[in-house]
């Protein structure tokens, strides 16, 4: 049987992804949404197209870093919305 949509959870690297600049932290967990939304319907277009509903982020918090600026200054600053903390259809 399929899995429904739910958390999964990811360590995610700011040096692998090319972000290197951001100090601390190195990395953080976070969740990617997987899953299945068959329990929930369909929405039928006036064209008779079925969409059907996707497992989704459906609420996120942001996260503090320190980042290095260009001008070499080390600044603490805020990423909206990247730690997902549920998913829904």
């Amino acid at each position: 049987s399929e899995i429904s949509c739910c958390r999964e959870p990811v360590l995610f690297n700011f040096e692998e992804a090319g972000l290197g600049w951001i100090i601390a932290p190195t990395g953080f967990y976070t969740s990617e949404c997987a899953g299945s939304c068959h329990a929930h319907n369909g929405v039928r277009t006036s064209s008779g197209m079925t969409i059907e509903h996707s497992c989704r982020p459906n609420n996120r918090k942001p996260l503090s870093v320190l980042y290095i600026t260009k001008s070499l200054n080390i600044r603490l600053g805020l990423l909206p919305g990247i730690v997902v903390m549920d998913c829904s259809c």
